[in-house]
């Protein structure tokens, strides 16, 4: 499912992340919109909260060697921190976050595994208008621009032009 030693893999099988999987994990953040970056953040935390107050001697480190939570906390930690990096970072250094629509769009079908048909669909619309928009071709009404937002779960501001 994940690969050996990725981010993913090591937090699966209880090992801490390496420097190399931080700076994987850091790449990937910054290839996210923003809005899904965010919403990235909020998971975390809200991981992150689900875990104190269920064990809240974890809060104060007063826990023993091995303590499974203990583990997914600092797991939470280290994404959130992440996250929070890239998120100060001015956008024109991220990764891919030029105001294409391509670059907003595309990761957001690929976090929900849709296609630009799947899209498109859940949008209400017909496929050559979703991929018309996608390639530039088109500039679409507010109307469509909002159907194709709702569709990903953004707001219509949010969506380039």
């Amino acid at each position: 499912m994940f690969e050996k030693d990725s981010p993913n893999w090591r937090y699966l099988h209880g090992l801490p992340m390496t420097d190399e999987n931080k700076a994987e994990l850091s790449e990937y953040y910054s290839s996210l919109p923003e809005v899904a970056l965010k919403g990235e953040l909020d998971e975390f935390q809200d991981k992150k909260r689900r875990i104190v107050t269920k064990f809240p001697e974890l809060a104060s480190g007063r826990y023993g060697p091995g303590h499974e939570q203990a583990f997914y906390l600092e797991h939470c930690d280290a994404h959130i921190s992440l996250i929070s990096t890239v998120l100060k970072q001015p956008r024109a250094t991220w990764r891919g976050r030029g105001n294409s629509r391509k670059d907003f769009v595309i990761p957001i079908l690929e976090q929900k595994g849709w296609s630009i048909l799947d899209w498109a669909g859940e949008s209400g619309l017909d496929f050559h208008t979703a991929n018309d928009y996608l390639k530039g071709t088109t500039k679409p009404y507010r109307s469509t621009r909002v159907k194709l937002a709702k569709a990903l779960g953004v707001d219509v501001e949010v969506l380039p032009r």
